[in-house]
């Protein structure tokens, strides 16, 4: 934004040259440009866009637009070769020939300025500045909204790539093409219970109407999902997958009797809902639900089992009995978050406490991780920490070796 605001800003050229002044006088820039020029403390309508007056005589070379606003000569020239400047010239095809930039041609050059700042393209930012026709508001509406999408879209590939490396797959590149191997692995379990086949029975049966209005109800939660609104954060997010569980349960099966990895499995094997979730975000924004609903389910369990963790950890060293007594209900309450209520009663207990285990590493890197950590509002708001989380997995590892 320098440049545009140097232009705006500037009172007087050093050593003689043009003085450059923000005042009532000059070309009228579209008043929307002029208030993303101006910034927050300009007011929509009132009237006082930003002008550029030169003396009135006076123009600028090429060289002195560069020193004043940081634009190179030569995109400059790029934006002239577009028709987006029409600088003055002294002489077509004599030596001393030289651009000169009047009032008209700054104001022109801090409203394409401001406009690609907002990741306008050069030939709508012609558009716009040519024909008067165009509803200068509404375009920049719709590239706010855009760039609103484009920004939850990075937040999910950061996201993504710590939900990826958390969860430790060997092949990083293919981990983040297509999510993590390992949790589709464990995902397996999910499939071989009777309520997996249910839920995909029931898929299956829908009619086509009637799937389209199933949904059409879930729609505006997708959206609230794949934009991950910054202002309400990872609290957003959590009353947003509430809603999305709610609505499975209805329309596919209850989440409390699947858990997590029968949600994964469904949501992988069918590719119903999923690809309505690309339909209302954008390709890829079926793995970011994925991944949003392991985040929930990790720091729920979390929240819900860190005083447990705690008293397990102080057992570890002077009561091992007591603290393995203590592991089972830890092991159970794994099981219920990745399996359901029905599935942790068809797995064998020594698949339940690797299950155990692996939920303990994944809730370990995520405490490590301090901007996860902050993004999943774990600071503070749990009771167990890194040293109680490697002292429970000590306890859950002797289980598992039993």
């Amino acid at each position: 934004m320098a440049g545009y605001r140097r232009i705006k800003n500037a009172v007087a050229a050093e050593d003689g040259e043009a003085s450059i002044i923000v005042g009532q006088e000059g070309l009228k820039v579209p008043s929307a440009v002029a208030n993303l020029a101006a910034g927050p403390s300009a007011k929509r309508g009132d009237g006082r866009n930003a002008r550029l007056a030169p003396n009135k005589e006076e123009k600028l070379t090429a060289g002195q637009v560069t020193k004043l606003t940081g634009v190179p000569a030569s995109k400059l020239r790029h934006y002239e070769g577009m028709g987006l400047l029409t600088p003055e010239c002294t002489g077509i095809g004599v030596s001393n020939n030289r651009r000169l930039y009047g009032v008209q041609d700054l104001e022109r050059l801090q409203a394409v300025l401001t406009l690609a700042e907002y990741e306008f393209g050069l030939s709508e930012i012609k558009q716009i500045l040519d024909d008067e026709s165009i509803d200068l508001y509404g375009a920049i509406a719709r590239k706010l909204e855009e760039l609103k999408r484009k920004e939850a879209r990075l937040r999910a590939l950061i996201l993504f790539a710590k939900f990826v490396d958390m969860t430790d797959d060997a092949d990083l590149i293919q981990g983040l093409a297509c999510g993590p191997a390992s949790l589709d692995g464990f995902a397996d379990l999910a499939r071989t219970l009777p309520a997996y086949e249910q839920a995909m029975q029931r898929l299956d049966a829908y009619s086509e109407e009637e799937a389209a209005l199933a949904l059409k109800r879930v729609a505006a939660v997708i959206d609230a999902l794949v934009l991950l609104d910054e202002v309400e954060g990872f609290a957003g997010v959590k009353a947003a997958m509430d809603a999305f569980f709610s609505w499975w349960s209805e329309f596919v099966a209850p989440a409390e009797e699947l858990g997590y990895l029968g949600f994964w499995a469904i949501f992988e094997d069918h590719s119903l809902v999923a690809e309505y979730v690309e339909t209302i975000g954008g390709a890829g924004d079926a793995a970011t639900v994925q991944m949003l609903a392991f985040f929930v389910m990790l720091a729920r369990f979390l929240r819900v089992n860190g005083a447990l963790i705690c008293e397990i950890a102080q057992l570890a060293d002077s009561d091992v009995v007591a603290a393995i007594d203590l592991a089972y209900d830890l092991i159970a309450a794994a099981g219920i978050a990745w399996l359901g209520t029905k599935g942790t009663r068809e797995v064998p207990g020594d698949t339940l406490a690797a299950l155990c285990f692996s939920l303990l590493v994944f809730a370990d890197r995520a405490l490590e991780d301090e901007w996860l950590r902050a993004y999943l509002g774990l600071e503070g708001a749990i009771s167990c920490d890194g040293e109680a989380l490697a002292s429970t997995l000590r306890v859950i590892d002797v289980m598992c070796g039993e």
